[in-house]
């Protein structure tokens, strides 16, 4: 099996997971099962809701006002595997909002709380628009991706000429607090969620 980031043969097992010796990225062994994730998005992974408390409030204006500091908020926002939608609140009200997720039970939740966005059910590569975007997020989202390289590619190609890409919460394997948990690492979780990044992978990917 080659790996997924750097299409290298130079593959080795790690625990329950393989990784790449060139790259350093570490992905599930069932990276290949196209069914296996489907289901699990459709009807397993975020169909509980999370509720937008306090501390969450927070965060999300916290990382608005991040984005802020690159871009000025305006125009047209889209959130790729945006759950329940909760991370627009923080944003302007005249933003434009649109959100896709994979899992049917969850956008039609997201489309009942917040009324004022636009949200899809469908992937990003298969997302039909003649629209560009501002600003384009994978937030916590990238490690998930059967194929985050080409979801990449497709992001860029739905980005207005001078907007921006953000990817954060994406768990860095190369840590020292990875290194020091190993499989007991809070987000080491190879039954959901197929990539498990190093800096060295990203960048790669990147």
């Amino acid at each position: 099996m080659n790996c997924p980031i750097c299409k290298n043969e130079q593959v080795i097992e790690c625990h329950d997971v393989l990784k790449c010796k060139v790259c350093t990225h570490i992905f599930s062994k069932k990276i290949n099962d196209v069914s296996y994730w489907d289901d699990l998005y459709e009807n397993k992974y975020n169909t509980i809701y999370r509720k937008h408390d306090e501390k969450r409030k927070s965060m999300y204006q916290q990382e608005a006002n991040w984005i802020t500091a690159f871009k000025k908020l305006q125009g047209s926002f889209l959130d790729v595997g945006c759950a329940h939608g909760d991370f627009f609140s923080s944003l302007p009200t005249s933003l434009q909002k649109i959100g896709m997720d994979l899992s049917t039970s969850v956008i039609d939740e997201a489309k009942k709380l917040h009324p004022d966005c636009k949200f899809y059910k469908t992937t990003l590569c298969d997302f039909q628009s003649k629209e560009k975007f501002d600003f384009i997020q994978f937030r916590g989202v990238l490690q998930h991706s059967v194929d985050p390289v080409n979801n990449l590619k497709c992001a860029i190609n739905l980005l207005e000429k001078h907007g921006i890409i953000i990817i954060t919460s994406l768990p860095d394997f190369s840590s020292l607090t990875a290194k020091i948990y190993k499989e007991k690492f809070g987000f080491y979780a190879p039954d959901i969620s197929p990539h498990f990044f190093t800096k060295k992978s990203f960048m790669f990917m990147i």
